[in-house]
């Protein structure tokens, strides 16, 4: 980030024109008067308030850029929280917000969000910590170009420097060429103004050696003369132009700053654009889409998750259908890929890899979801008609799936072996797809595993083995009522503990998961007694029990028998599943919907497919898979999604429930979108112990 001229740098902090950066400080004391000293070090106008009464007047006397609040001098943090909230909420402009604070318990960081915060930092912090953080709220308050000015002498430039800080625009001065180079590459200028008279070199020359390097081809340079009789000699280009500051106004030098700036901004954001995506389909392309895949296999966990690659391929289009043109096929492509991104529930796991085909990522589900996935997409894809041109088709899609446990080196074992299993499905009829598993070196011994692990379960099954975690739900508006979701254990002796995404296909493929589920519900049903009306518990249930014709009666003894309301207890369906059979979930939604349960489905995008589930599916909650949570605070397209699955949410009566959040980097945006609980490793790893304090989220 480019500041200001004129004050000197202090603790790696750059210095920042003061005319329209002011920040707002709460805090008393040694340490905070050291906070204080820090930002006007690095050129801020810093209003400190010893008093929340004075920080309320600072803060609504001029605009102001961010309020600071230090909560460790303070009677109460949450009080102190709400009262910033309340304020917040009276402002014209919303500054930037971050909190300060000691205490690092999670009721302090949720009120914090509430109250509109945009970080919450724990003491003590660094001047580097503070300034970065405090950046977006900086630049929010600017005009966002960035401009590096080379030169030396100082009448000309500085009235210059004054001209743009008045209009806003963020500008750093620097006298020597060395410099200029060190901040070009470091700090990514959008536009260099160079003075044509350098002690070194002409400024013109030292733009063409800029133009020469391939990343900064395209960055803009104004040229600066002290005589408008001058401008003829100086050399530019494309990206270049000159001009004597002394005969144009000063609005029309802001002017070519902003034309010239935004141009080559759009310029390079739209070269970035097609380096990574796919045109047609606006999906991502081949090169990037492997690249991710490479990431994915070399983290994946032995024996912990699958790790799966879905290669769909269409007919040769243009030989099956010779009176379309180019621009026809382009669209029944696009047409093709939002269908699949609605289908697959995410659209971030895809990609365009050839001109008829699709690449699907996907990790975190069990092989049974998978292979029910892909036999979904497969079906579906094949019976989907397309308009265009005045003609319906349909385009008959093949499906290859390739599964591995392993991490492995690379990816391309994979990658072949998706495209086999497709070619397969192709050259067979009657086959819509073919799913293969990636047998990697070590990894011969796996139906032996198998047979042992089997052995584990049927044990467990017969003797009650399995064990119970707990991970808190935290309401994000202000509910107080314990949400837990119940999680399945189980350990083998030989080799401690192993994953559900392991044992619970397994489990399911030999028909044991309807006995596992009834334990776990007995288990839930019976703790639930133990903890009072006011708790509630999220359950998980395999396809199984979906179609399993006594479970209601079984479900309804159970609560009966422990004295316990059926609105005690959500049921998780998965969207896998639901696909796989909706008639099946939506009888059994209704099932337990009359015994007073609720429902909830689980890892969901932001697809039209959800609105489309919430006509069958009677749901109580939704709850967003971790690759919609997962980069959601940098990620524009995630956020777009979020926020139409919770207008669906809003319109349907269904509460929104963030899964995974590991970070408070995306509650914000959560808080802000309208979600109204948040799951994950952020609040508590799961635990045998219900221990989780829901009173901190009490608004």
């Amino acid at each position: 980030m480019l500041l200001g001229g004129g004050i000197t740098a202090t603790a790696g902090l750059e210095s920042m024109d003061t005319s329209k950066q002011t920040v707002v400080y709460l805090g008393d004391g040694t340490l905070a008067d050291e906070q204080c000293r820090w930002l006007e070090q690095a050129g801020l106008s810093v209003k400190q308030a010893s008093s929340f009464s004075l920080f309320e007047k600072f803060a609504a006397s001029r605009p102001v850029a961010a309020l600071i609040v230090d909560l460790s001098q303070v009677d109460s943090e949450i009080t102190c929280i709400e009262a910033v909230g309340r304020l917040m909420a009276s402002l014209s402009r919303s500054p930037g917000l971050i909190f300060l604070s000691d205490r690092a318990d999670q009721e302090v960081r949720l009120h914090a969000v509430r109250a509109g915060g945009d970080f919450f930092l724990l003491k003590p912090v660094s001047p580097a910590m503070l300034m970065s953080h405090l950046e977006p709220a900086l630049l929010a308050a600017t005009q966002s170009y960035r401009v590096l000015l080379i030169g030396e002498s100082q009448g000309l430039l500085l009235e210059e420097v004054s001209i743009l800080q008045q209009q806003g625009v963020m500008v750093k001065q620097i006298d020597t060429v060395s410099q200029a180079l060190l901040t070009v590459i470091n700090q990514a200028p959008d536009l260099l103004m160079i003075e044509q008279k350098l002690s070194c070199c002409r400024g013109d020359q030292l733009g063409k050696m800029f133009h020469q390097l391939a990343d900064y081809a395209d960055l803009p340079v104004i040229y600066l003369v002290a005589d408008s009789g001058d401008i003829a000699g100086v050399i530019t280009d494309h990206a270049s132009e000159a001009l004597c500051p002394g005969s144009i106004s000063d609005t029309d030098l802001v002017d070519r700053i902003y034309r010239l700036a935004g141009s080559a901004r759009l310029h390079r954001n739209y070269i970035n654009y097609l380096k990574t995506c796919d045109v047609v389909t606006e999906l991502v392309n081949q090169p990037v889409f492997l690249q991710r895949l490479e990431r994915r296999v070399m983290m994946a966990d032995d024996l912990q998750q699958v790790t799966a690659l879905l290669i769909i391929e269409t007919e040769i289009i243009h030989q099956q259908h010779p009176q379309l043109s180019p621009l026809s096929i382009n669209q029944l492509m696009k047409m093709l890929a939002s269908q699949l991104a609605a289908l697959v529930g995410q659209s971030d796991c895809l990609a365009r890899t050839g001109d008829y085909s699709f690449g699907c990522l996907l990790s975190g589900r069990s092989e049974d979801e998978i292979r029910q996935l892909g036999d979904f997409l497969g079906h579906t894809l094949s019976a989907c008609i397309l308009d265009v041109d005045n003609v319906s088709l349909t385009l008959g899609c093949k499906l290859g799936v390739a599964m591995t446990y392993h991490s492995i080196e690379s990816a391309m074992p994979l990658y072949f072996l998706a495209h086999k299993a497709c070619d397969e499905a192709r050259l067979d009829v009657g086959q819509h797809v073919i799913v293969r598993v990636l047998e990697v070196a070590g990894s011969g011994k796996k139906d032996q595993e198998e047979k042992q692990l089997l052995a584990v379960l049927e044990d467990a099954v017969e003797n009650s083995r399995f064990s119970l975690v707990y991970q808190p739900i935290a309401s994000l508006r202000g509910s107080v009522d314990e949400k837990y979701e119940v999680l399945l254990r189980l350990q083998d002796g030989n080799k401690g503990a192993v994953s559900p995404s392991r044992f619970v296909s397994l489990a399911d493929d030999h028909g044991l998961m309807i006995k596992i589920d009834r334990w776990v519900i007995e288990q839930a049903v019976q703790t639930l007694q133990q903890r009072g009306k006011n708790a509630c518990f999220f359950v998980k249930v395999s396809p199984g029990t979906l179609t399993d014709t006594g479970f209601t009666a079984f479900l309804k003894d159970s609560l009966e028998r422990n004295s316990v309301a059926g609105r005690q207890l959500v049921f998780q369906l998965g969207i896998a599943s639901i696909n796989a059979g909706i008639r099946q979930a939506a009888a059994f939604s209704r099932q337990v919907a009359g015994l007073g349960c609720g429902v909830l489905i689980e890892h969901c995008g932001g697809d039209v497919d959800v609105a489309r589930l919430y006509e069958h599916i009677p749901a109580a909650y939704v709850k967003l898979g971790g690759d919609m949570i997962r980069n959601l605070e940098t990620d524009q397209g995630k956020q777009l999604q979020l926020l139409a699955v919770v207008q669906q949410s809003v319109e349907h009566d269904t509460e929104v429930i963030a899964g995974f959040v590991e970070s408070s980097a995306c509650l914000k945006l959560l808080w802000q979108s309208g979600v109204q609980y948040i799951q994950g490793n952020f609040l508590q790893e799961p635990d045998e112990v219900l221990a989780f304090d829901f009173g901190g989220s009490e608004a």
